[in-house]
């Protein structure tokens, strides 16, 4: 039963089709009595299918078992919801849709008996376990073609077109940093198991199947492509890490930068007795990349696990650098300074909020409603520290249905907590964090901690420290989330701070100008409240200190990146000094 031919294998599936599995709603497309073949890989078989109310959308269905190569079950429903759960989250993935096991009992024509989702308690060699995976059908960007030459798509892929390798590594390196944030190793990082949508223009990683999910981080052994698998996880007894995967990314991209070959190998086989050689340094690619590219990719590729890129987050900054400039590299990589100091300000635009603006407004909860926001700002430290945060959505659920009992039901209620639920963490932790910062500030006024006794209008400086920090922790959003366009759109030179930079400008103006002037114009298109929050500040000081803190920020950002360019330029000059 372990030599199926391609007839035997489609009369099988057919007959499982007929009695609607491995899915209810999917079939597989059968044309002349016929099934469609996409692909055929060592272990598995890919083909087309559809929904069975419509053939308009195509999937692909990948069916093991017929090699005798069947996963273990348990492994095989952990690898498949992994790809699952990452792919819902992350459009650079293959999306899976359904996966199902089934146990096929046949007779000696090999016409189905049985057929059946559970394990049969008795065992029999006419018993046989298939493994199905039903995802979105999508082209792979190696293929061969029947005289066996090698195919790349796309074409400017194909040219070694540098732009088109760099968005590549972009996509797969998202998707990788996706799976490493979750504490999963994909461990067969090849060309293989890239995909590519011509319908998007975006490359996707697939196939999951020996991924795993760790507890510490590390892994051991269990399979491996040869030229793709980092050093140390050729050797049986050793574990290894997320560098693993960096190595196999590295490598990938090498080969397509080489022509399609190997380092020192003139096809697409791994030269192993030098590549494998402790201390090896990859040579210069063959297609003309930039040098820049090049130290990316040597550094992912080093014989010493050490020496290569510690995460992804590392390896896509430089990426970054490369498809963009180091204006944009320098603020990904210091986004954390823009948390610290929006946050600080933040705190401060609150505090002093209470004190000016507010200094009348009694600010005390009962115990319940202290619980909710204490669980709303957990979930943003949650999300700070990459924890995993539905169980403090549970929490803010259940502690707010019970303010709905207990307090009454309003929609301005609803609203809030749905937000608070269905936030990201960072949202509703600055939230939460703010209404307790103002319930301690309107304690210690209540009991004489803190008083403010002057006459003068410090107002203007709450606006100032929220503002600045509202401009501040939007470009930390913008720079934690990893897409090109936002990046281009906002970050290349320095465009998004000409936003901030014009709306301070036009409140130095607004201050310079009468009120009853402005009047018709804020009752027309805003309305009352607006006017009279515009008049209860001193608009010409939020403008003249928030436009100096933009400049300050921008002239320091310059002298920080010429200095790195320089510190960078020096070592580059010193590599090169020491290699001559």
């Amino acid at each position: 039963m372990n030599l199926w031919t391609s007839e035997e294998i489609s009369k099988i599936l057919i007959q499982l089709d007929v009695m609607r599995l491995p899915f209810s709603k999917y079939a597989l497309t059968i044309s002349d009595g016929k099934l469609k073949l996409l692909g055929r890989g060592g272990s598995a078989d890919v083909y087309e299918a559809q929904t069975r109310t419509s053939k308009k959308c195509k999937y692909a269905m990948k069916v093991i078992g017929f090699r005798n190569q069947n996963i273990d079950s348990d492994f095989f429903n952990e690898s498949v919801q992994v790809q699952k759960d990452i792919g819902d989250f992350q459009e650079n993935v293959v999306k899976i849709y359904a996966h199902a096991e089934i146990w096929i009992t046949l007779d000696e024509n090999d016409s189905i008996i049985d057929a059946v989702k559970e394990k049969p308690d008795t065992e029999s060699n006419r018993v046989m376990k298939l493994q199905f995976v039903l995802m979105e059908r999508i082209s792979s960007v190696i293929s061969r073609t029947k005289a066996g030459n090698i195919k790349i798509i796309p074409e400017q892929l194909a040219s070694g077109d540098e732009q088109e390798l760099l968005k590549l590594a972009y996509d797969i390196g998202t998707a990788l940093k996706r799976a490493h944030d979750r504490n999963v190793l994909h461990r067969d990082v090849k060309l293989e198991n890239v995909f590519y949508s011509e319908k998007n223009k975006r490359y996707k990683l697939g196939d999951f199947g020996i991924a795993k999910k760790t507890v510490d981080g590390f892994a051991g052994t269990i399979a491996f492509t040869k030229g793709y698998a980092a050093p140390e996880v050729r050797t049986s007894d050793e574990r290894y890490d997320n560098t693993a995967d960096i190595y196999s990314f590295g490598m990938m991209l090498y080969v397509l930068a080489n022509g399609i070959k190997f380092p020192d190998s003139k096809t697409y086989n791994v030269n192993s007795g030098m590549q494998y050689e402790p201390g090896y340094i990859v040579p210069f690619p063959e297609n003309n990349i930039s040098e820049d590219l090049y130290y990316v990719i040597a550094r992912a590729c080093m014989y010493d696990a050490d020496q290569r890129y510690q995460s992804m987050d590392d390896m896509i900054l430089d990426i970054e650098k490369i498809m963009y400039d180091d204006n944009l590299g320098y603020k990904k990589e210091h986004k954390k300074t823009y948390l610290v100091v929006g946050t600080l300000l933040l705190g401060l635009g609150i505090i002093s909020w209470k004190l000016t603006i507010a200094q009348e407004m009694h600010i005390q909860f009962t115990i319940w409603k202290y619980i909710f926001w204490c669980c709303c700002f957990g979930k943003g430290i949650f999300k700070l520290l990459k924890k995993d945060t539905g169980l403090l959505s549970s929490a803010v659920l259940l502690v707010g249905i019970y303010l709905f009992v207990s307090d009454g039901f309003s929609w301005g209620k609803l609203l809030l907590l749905l937000w608070m639920i269905g936030s990201d963490g960072m949202s509703s932790g600055y939230l939460g964090g703010s209404v307790l910062i103002s319930s301690i500030v309107s304690a210690l006024q209540k009991f004489g901690g803190i008083s403010l006794n002057s006459t003068g209008d410090y107002s203007w400086i709450a606006i100032t420290f929220l503002s600045v920090s509202i401009v501040l922790l939007y470009q930390y959003m913008l720079l934690a989330i990893q897409d090109r366009i936002t990046a281009r759109l906002y970050y290349k030179n320095d465009f998004f701070w000409i936003l901030p930079c014009l709306a301070y400008t036009s409140l130095i103006w607004q201050g310079m100008v009468h009120p009853s002037q402005l009047e018709h114009f804020y009752l027309r298109f805003f309305g009352k409240h607006v006017f009279d929050f515009m008049n209860s500040f001193d608009k010409t000081m939020v403008g003249i200190y928030g436009l100096g803190f933009c400049i300050f920020w921008i002239i320091r950002e310059k002298i920080l990146i010429l200095q790195q360019k320089r510190m960078i330029q020096r070592i580059k000059m010193k590599n090169e000094e020491y290699y001559e």
